[in-house]
């Protein structure tokens, strides 16, 4: 749950909200990590088994766990589902990873036979997108219940023509800076953009925090990374093209989108699934400009309501906004479409009755 920001943590709390506004009877058990070590990892899970324990005497419960993609949370969730078997509640579990049989192999035969076991006694499964079902055929069989539920984000048409409003073309990548989520693409080609291409009026918003993963190869750590970003700004003269915002949110989030003209992610990052950013800014009739990996293609059709790039490739970058740059009627024809799609495929509605309908069949709400 917030205040951690990822697509996985903001879902997990629309749905909280969602089902308290339908007056279910909600137990909501966190994990409260405060310290490290063995006897700490003890007294958290020994923690969450009581708390477990204390709401398992009732019944008709339903227990809804998000996924998670590492053997530590597997094994968490798997004693989750055991006493919730024993005590015969309901489970959904909810993946908003894209990578779930490539984590299966890299863990080898065993894993795999323990997470099918533990995972068959799950009753439904949420996944994000039909284009993902493949990324979980080790775990899925033909008896497995998959429910396809895309998240869904408010729609305001009023936000239609506010893009290229100004002098200023206006950049905007918004989400974690972690290498493989492509930012390092963008920094390059926004140095080819200004400095070789002469679009001095550009102004690239970066709006993350950077952080650790296993992801990233050209840096020891975070702390290299972002003294490296701002070498970058400084190195090539950017200072006044490139501005880095760090963590964003509310209104600090609507104003920064409603100012942004193009909305990039060149994402190639391995757990990636549907990004809730790219939702986000089509819904603000934003040109998105992205990689074709795991379910973007889904939501961002090539040269229809977005463009599609070419992973790990700063040039792939600059074409595409040259190309947005030098055509208007494309620039409305995008932005409309943007919208429209949205409102048609992924709206909140949608999601929201959706997850109603689901807990409705679990008999966990009227």
């Amino acid at each position: 749950m917030p205040p951690i920001i990822t697509g996985q943590s903001l879902v997990t709390e629309t749905i909280y909200n969602l089902l308290s506004s339908k007056k279910a009877k909600i137990h909501l058990i966190e994990i409260k990590d405060k310290g490290s070590g063995i006897i700490n990892d003890i007294i958290i899970h020994l923690t969450l088994i009581l708390k477990i324990l204390s709401i398992s005497f009732s019944v008709n419960n339903v227990v809804y766990l998000p996924a998670a993609r590492s053997v530590a949370g597997f094994f968490r969730n798997a004693y989750i589902i055991i006493f919730s078997k024993i005590f015969r509640h309901k489970i959904v579990m909810h993946f908003h990873c894209g990578d779930y049989n490539e984590f299966l192999i890299n863990k080898g035969k065993y894993f795999i036979l323990i997470n099918k076991y533990i995972y068959s006694k799950v009753d439904i499964f949420i996944i994000l997108g039909e284009s993902l079902i493949k990324n979980y055929d080790i775990l899925f069989n033909n008896d497995t219940e998959v429910v396809v539920i895309p998240n869904g984000i408010i729609i305001n048409k009023k936000l239609l023509d506010t893009i290229f409003q100004n002098q200023e073309i206006n950049i905007l990548f918004l989400s974690n800076l972690i290498e493989s989520k492509g930012y390092l693409d963008l920094l390059e080609a926004i140095k080819v953009l200004v400095n070789e291409r002469g679009f001095h009026n550009i102004k690239c918003f970066f709006c993350g925090t950077f952080l650790d993963s296993s992801d990233n190869h050209f840096f020891k750590n975070k702390e290299d990374a972002k003294n490296f970003f701002f070498d970058f700004i400084n190195d090539n003269n950017l200072s006044n093209n490139i501005i880095y915002k760090g963590l964003i949110t509310g209104n600090e989030k609507h104003d920064i989108l409603i100012k942004s003209d193009i909305f990039i992610l060149p994402t190639y990052y391995s757990t990636e699934a549907q990004p809730l950013s790219i939702l986000e800014a089509l819904s603000y009739g934003k040109i998105v400009i992205a990689t074709p990996h795991r379910a973007i293609p889904d939501m961002v059709i090539d040269n229809y309501n977005g463009l599609i790039i070419d992973f790990k490739s700063p040039k792939s970058i600059v074409d595409k906004i040259i190309k947005i740059i030098d055509n208007k009627s494309l620039q409305k024809y995008l932005s409309y479409n943007a919208i429209d799609f949205v409102e048609k495929n992924y709206s909140h509605i949608k999601f929201e009755n959706n997850i109603i309908n689901l807990f409705k069949k679990l008999e966990a709400i009227n």
